[in-house]
């Protein structure tokens, strides 16, 4: 790798930089993340930064005391519901109003208006169900990871999956699709390139885990409520409250679109609820999903996914160079190529990262760091589920031409932003 030297521009140190990763200081932290965390500026965001600190620091001692099964989270989860329910029926007696109004004052102009406009709001902020992802394995063709999901989740006593589908995400995720609501477990092929066996192990668990925790924000029920308000919030809320072209006509139109500012900032507000309701009972899902994973798969085994998470930027440097150069290496192989020499000064930056990220109100994922500690306090190092390497090989081996599409589409998906 090339590499060369230059100065820290903040404290003057001398840095060590290497092609294709970030430079940083490790003596006054400069430039440890490419995109800085914003500033909390007002006093709200002030108030959510220490609150979200405080909160994550307590449910992390919580579960390092192994206090977490203790809490059932009834009375946030019951709040949810019954929010969900008032936002569901808020747009069904839209529609109704919108219908009623067309029906029975159909000579009257302002009525067919109002009908109209009811209508149509209501349609377009409407609950949706997720769809059937396009990249789906059948179960036929990809039998050997099908039945390594479903005994993962029949060791852990949690709800099987219906349907596994893969994307070029560095990441996966667990979510619900259909009108039966089934479950759809979707792994990113870079990640899976990249884990060992037992990895790939701790990477189902915690996915299945989750369906096992109840995590109130990935039910359709929340999840759909929550997006609604958004949906709400963006239809409303107004582009401007004055606007020079409209001259004296402002004069009518700008106590409208403060009315409109004023209802969608308590639509707003009201989706905002949705996470503070559920910030607990999610992080809590996430502390437990790890454990639930680092059990099955072993300690050192959950401990290397976190990390190889966030190693995302690898990635993105990988397909790069399959991209720009004259190589005649795949995608995989170089990426394998750069998991295998990382430099060390990469290494400690993702690890200062983490000891730097604090806990938020408005994220529900708890640190990195955070969930390390809980696993090293609370997890054991045997594993219940071994997955051979023969095993593993054979469950990528059967994903080869998927492997095949997924590096042609990042070739092409890259290119494409480099032109625009």
């Amino acid at each position: 790798m090339n590499k060369k030297t230059i100065r820290c521009p903040d404290c003057g140190h001398t840095i060590v930089t290497e092609y294709g990763f970030i430079s940083w200081c490790d003596q006054c932290d400069w430039n440890v993340s490419p995109k800085p965390e914003q500033t909390a500026k007002s006093f709200l965001e002030k108030i959510y930064k220490v609150l979200g600190q405080k909160l994550g620091e307590n449910l992390k001692q919580a579960a390092r005391n192994d206090k977490l099964k203790k809490r059932n989270g009834r009375l946030s989860r019951s709040l949810l519901f019954l929010l969900s329910v008032a936002v569901y029926a808020f747009n069904i007696i839209t529609l109704l109003l919108g219908v009623w109004l067309l029906t029975n004052h159909h000579t009257n102009l302002f009525a067919i208006f109002g009908g109209t406009i009811l209508i149509g709001a209501g349609w377009v902020t409407r609950p949706r169900l997720n769809k059937r992802p396009p990249l789906t394995l059948v179960q036929k063709e990809h039998s050997e990871l099908y039945a390594l999901v479903n005994d993962i989740c029949t060791t852990m006593d949690a709800p099987k999956f219906h349907t596994i589908a893969v994307n070029n995400h560095f990441n996966a995720s667990s979510s619900h699709y259909g009108t039966f609501n089934k479950r759809l477990l979707t792994i990113g092929l870079p990640l899976l390139h990249t884990l060992s066996a037992q990895e790939f192990v701790a990477l189902i668990a915690h996915e299945a885990a989750h369906g096992k925790n109840r995590d109130p924000l990935r039910t359709t029920l929340t999840n759909n409520a929550h997006t609604t308000l958004l949906r709400w919030h963006q239809l409303i809320y107004p582009r401007h409250i004055w606007d020079p072209d409209y001259g004296i006509y402002n004069l009518l139109i700008a106590p409208m679109n403060l009315l409109m500012l004023l209802t969608s900032n308590c639509i707003k507000l009201l989706a905002t609820c949705f996470i503070h309701l559920s910030f607990r009972e999610s992080q809590i899902a996430e502390f437990r999903a790890d454990l639930y994973a680092a059990d099955l798969s072993g300690k050192q085994a959950m401990l290397s996914l976190l990390n190889k998470l966030h190693y995302h930027t690898i990635f993105s440097l990988a397909v790069q160079e399959f991209t720009l150069s004259k190589t005649s290496s795949s995608l995989w192989e170089i990426l394998t190529d750069k998991f295998n020499h990382i430099p060390e000064s990469e290494s400690k930056r993702l690890s200062r990262l983490q000891q730097l990220s604090g806990s938020r109100l408005n994220l529900t994922p708890p640190p990195t760091l955070h969930r390390s500690e809980v696993i090293k306090s609370n997890a054991d190092d045997s594993s219940r589920l071994l997955l051979t390497q023969c095993a593993f090989h054979k469950i990528k081996e059967s994903l080869s031409p998927w492997f095949d599409s997924a590096a042609k589409k990042l070739k092409d998906d890259y290119r494409n932003n480099l032109y625009q």
